[in-house]
């Protein structure tokens, strides 16, 4: 009888524990579900990718999104700005006089990345800066940043936003990638490979 009765203690403690852990997952589910994006909504139809590579990045104007732990954070990141040729150069070259201008074969290309953050610990913080993110060329080389003079570091708390910008000079020719934190590939082609004003 003793033996029976430690059984069925040891069975509702499982139970318990693993309902614990159930409802500590959809709490987080939950969480995401309901919390405000109102603050920092990029766009009224973003569309959301949470999976991407190198042959299927986050197409221009779309948002990554991520899920970090201790404490659990969810992140969005989009590239809401990109300038190439003339433009960048202009942009470059006013941020600093001492960058670099290209040749003939060669131009800077600009984007500036909206990175939000929520997370229910209110006083937890998120940092990005440049080193996050890297350059990738068509043909799989990396391009190191160089440019003096951008914004190109953030720190927010639950429920904000902020911007980096970041510049490389690259051949003409070129159609890099953009990669943040080493396994989130972002592209400057949109979806629909339309035409944008901010593209110059």
């Amino acid at each position: 009888m003793k033996r029976l009765v430690c059984v069925l203690v040891v069975v509702l403690l499982g139970i318990g524990c693993c309902s614990v852990g159930v409802a500590e997952e959809n709490a987080g589910d939950e969480f995401f579900e309901l919390m405000d994006r109102s603050a920092y909504q990029f766009a009224e139809d973003s569309i959301y990718w949470e999976d991407t590579s190198r042959s299927d990045p986050v197409p221009l104007w779309g948002t990554a999104w991520l899920k970090t732990r201790s404490p659990v954070k969810y992140v969005e990141v989009s590239i809401i700005e990109m300038l190439r040729g003339k433009n960048a150069n202009e942009l470059v070259k006013k941020a600093n006089k001492f960058n670099d201008m290209p040749g003939k074969e060669g131009e800077y290309l600009y984007c500036k990345i909206r990175i939000s953050m929520q997370c229910e610990d209110y006083s937890a913080k998120y940092k990005a800066s440049k080193s996050d993110f890297k350059f990738v060329s068509a043909f799989g080389r990396t391009y190191k940043l160089s440019v003096a003079g951008l914004s190109d570091s953030i720190e927010i708390y639950s429920g904000a936003f902020d911007d980096i910008e970041l510049a490389m000079l690259i051949p003409s020719d070129d159609n890099p990638l953009l990669v943040f934190d080493e396994d989130i590939w972002f592209s400057f082609v949109p979806l629909d490979d339309s035409a944008d004003p901010e593209i110059l």
